[in-house]
C-alpha cells in the first residue's frame, strides 16, 4: 500500500484530483473500491465523499469517466505496471487526463487533470491558424484565391509539361452601376454570384483567382484552345440560366494561350486581358440594353398599363414638340424620358411604390430620391447620358418648391418642364391604385390653377389647346 505521508500530501493538493482505490478479487474478476478522494477530484468529477466504500460498479455518475477509469485501473493491475495513461473525454465540451499508480495489486492512486481549458486554447489556435493560412490566399468576399497566390502558383506551374497554358480573363458588367443605385451590399454580391458561376463551370484542377475589383482570372494548365472555348462556353451558358438576385448579372471574357515555353506568361495574361477588353467593347452596348431592361421589368414587373402610359406619353410630347417646334434630337430624347424617367424607382421599396393607401410623409421622403437615382443610372450608361439631367429635374416646379434642388422657372430646363405637365395630366386621368381616375376636364383646370406655381405656363397653354382638340 502507498506510505500514509505520501497519500494525504496526494490527497490533499489541487488542482489535481486524485482519487485513492483498493483492490479486491473474486471469481468475477477484480473489484475496486473508493477508500478517499481529494476536493480537487469531487470539483473536477462531481464524485462526492459519498462514494467512499462503494466499489467502481456500484457508482453511476457519469458513464463515460466510470469507463475510463474502469479501463485504467484494470490495465495497471492486470500488465503489473506501475503507470498508466488514459485520456477520456467526458462530454464534448470537456476533457480530462487520467494517470493511475500503484506499487502492488492491493491499492492503486489516480490523478485526474482537467486539460478543457488547454485543449480549447489548443484548438482555437490551431483554428486560427487555419484561418490565417486561408485568409493569406483566399479573397475574403468570394473564397476563390487572390491574387498574390494565383502569381505565385503560375510561377509554380509555368513549365513544359503544363504546356499547352490557358488563361482566361473575366470582367464582370455593370458593377459600378449596381454600387452605385443599389450599394455595395448589392454589389458584393454580384462579385459571389459571379464567383459562384466561375466555380461551377471549371474543372478541379483549374485555378481560379479574384484579379481585381469585378475581374477575375482562371489558369488551365495543360489545356487546349479547344477545351479552353468550351469552358468560356460554358461559363456564359451557365450566366444565361442561373437566376440571380439582379436579372442582368453577366460577364465579359477573354483568352490566351501559351504554347511555347519561351513566351513569357505576363505576355499570355497581358493577350488575355486584351482580349477581354475588346469583347467587353464589343459586348457593351448590348449589355448596357440588358441592364436597361432588367431594370424597366424590374420595376413596372409586366404591368401592362406601364406600357400604355409610356405610348400615352411619347404621343402627348410629339405633339407639343412640333408644336413647340423642337429640334429632331430633343424628339429623340423626349421619347427615352418617356420610357426611363422613373428608373430611380429601381431602388424604392416596391411595397412604397404600389401601396393601395395614401402614402405617408416618409413614404413621399423615400420616393423624392428616385430623381437623383435616376440621374445617377442614366449617367452612367452612355446611350442614357443626354437625358440624365432632364430626369434629375423632371419633378422640379415653376415656383421653384419642387425637388430635388429647388429649380425655379427657366433655370428648369425645357425638357423636363414639358414632360412634367403631360406626365402629370396623364397620372390625374388614370386609376390608382389609392383613388380612382380623374376626368379630362379635372386634369385640365388643375394644370390651369398651376399654371405658373407648379408648371410652365405657356407649356401649360400649349398642351390644354392640343388636348382639346383630341
Amino acid at each position: 500500500m502507498f506510505n500514509e505521508k505520501v497519500l494525504k500530501i496526494l490527497l490533499d493538493s489541487t488542482p489535481i484530483g486524485y482519487a485513492y482505490f483498493s483492490v479486491s478479487t473474486d471469481e468475477s474478476g477484480n473489484i475496486f473500491y473508493f477508500v478517499d478522494i481529494n476536493p480537487a477530484f469531487t470539483k473536477i468529477t462531481e464524485f462526492d465523499k459519498e462514494v467512499i466504500g462503494k466499489s467502481l460498479n456500484e457508482v453511476d455518475n457519469n458513464h463515460h469517466l466510470i469507463q475510463g477509469i474502469s479501463n485504467l485501473l484494470h490495465s495497471i493491475v492486470s500488465s503489473g505496471k506501475n503507470r498508466a495513461v488514459c485520456k477520456c473525454f467526458i462530454a464534448p465540451e470537456r476533457c480530462l487526463y487520467i494517470h493511475g499508480f500503484t506499487d502492488n495489486d492491493q491499492g492503486v492512486i489516480i490523478q485526474v487533470i482537467d486539460r478543457t481549458e488547454e485543449e480549447r486554447l489548443k484548438s482555437a489556435l490551431i483554428k486560427r491558424a487555419e484561418e490565417l493560412q486561408f485568409l493569406s490566399y483566399r479573397d475574403r468576399l468570394t473564397g476563390l484565391y487572390n491574387r498574390a497566390f494565383f502569381e505565385e502558383e503560375i510561377r509554380r506551374l509555368d513549365t513544359d509539361r503544363n504546356l499547352p497554358i490557358s488563361i482566361i480573363m473575366g470582367d464582370t458588367n455593370g458593377l459600378k452601376l449596381i454600387n452605385d443605385v443599389f450599394g455595395h451590399a448589392a454589389g458584393d454580391n454580384m462579385i459571389k454570384s459571379t464567383a459562384d458561376i466561375l466555380s461551377k463551370s471549371c474543372r478541379q484542377e483549374d485555378i481560379i483567382a479574384r484579379w481585381g475589383g469585378d475581374e477575375f482570372i482562371i489558369l488551365l494548365p495543360n489545356t487546349t484552345s479547344t477545351t479552353t472555348l468550351e469552358i468560356i462556353n460554358r461559363i456564359k451558358s451557365n450566366f444565361r440560366i442561373e437566376k440571380f438576385d439582379i436579372d442582368y448579372l453577366n460577364i465579359s471574357l477573354g483568352y490566351s494561350i501559351k504554347k511555347l515555353k519561351s513566351t513569357p506568361i505576363s505576355e499570355i495574361i497581358k493577350e488575355a486581358e486584351n482580349s477581354m477588353y475588346r469583347n467587353k467593347s464589343i459586348e457593351g452596348k448590348l449589355t448596357r440594353r440588358l441592364i436597361i431592361g432588367s431594370m424597366v421589368n424590374h420595376l413596372y414587373d409586366g404591368n401592362i398599363e406601364v406600357k400604355y402610359h409610356m405610348d400615352r406619353l411619347k404621343d402627348y410630347t410629339l405633339k407639343i414638340g412640333k408644336t413647340l417646334k423642337l429640334r429632331k434630337e430633343d424628339f429623340d430624347k423626349l421619347n427615352k424620358i418617356c420610357e426611363v424617367h422613373d428608373i430611380g424607382n429601381v431602388s424604392i421599396d416596391r411595397n412604397i411604390l404600389f401601396k393601395s393607401k395614401i402614402l405617408t410623409e416618409e413614404d413621399w421622403k423615400e420616393i423624392k430620391r428616385h430623381p437623383e437615382i435616376g440621374y445617377r443610372i442614366a449617367k452612367s450608361i452612355p446611350e442614357l447620358s443626354d437625358i440624365a439631367n432632364y430626369i434629375l429635374h423632371h419633378h422640379e416646379r415653376w415656383d421653384g418648391t419642387g425637388y430635388p434642388h429647388g429649380l425655379k422657372g427657366d433655370e428648369i430646363p425645357l425638357l423636363s418642364r414639358l414632360f412634367s405637365v403631360v406626365d402629370t395630366f396623364d397620372a390625374m386621368t388614370q386609376d390608382k391604385p389609392y383613388r380612382r381616375a380623374y376626368s379630362r376636364e379635372h386634369a385640365i383646370e388643375y394644370l390651369k390653377d398651376n399654371a405658373g406655381r407648379q408648371f410652365d405656363p405657356n407649356i401649360v397653354n400649349v398642351f390644354i389647346g392640343l388636348v382639346q382638340k383630341m
